[in-house]
């Protein structure tokens, strides 16, 4: 979990080869960046999305 005095909640799916969710996470990071770059090593191969209340912060990856 990323730690700071002000921070943002974020969600990441982890995505099957489908494109339908395999797992969630609930992450507390400083910005969108860090919330992608954590998704990324949560992910390894797989395909993840970040998301912010409704918002999509980043596209699939990997694309």
């Amino acid at each position: 979990m990323c730690i700071s005095a002000r921070v943002q909640r974020y969600r990441i799916f982890i995505l099957d080869q489908f494109g339908r969710i395999n797992s969630g996470h609930q992450l507390l990071c400083r910005s969108d960046a860090e919330a992608a770059r954590l998704a990324r090593e949560m992910a390894g191969n797989a395909t993840a999305e970040v998301w912010r209340d409704n918002r999509l912060v980043t596209k699939p990856f990997p694309a």
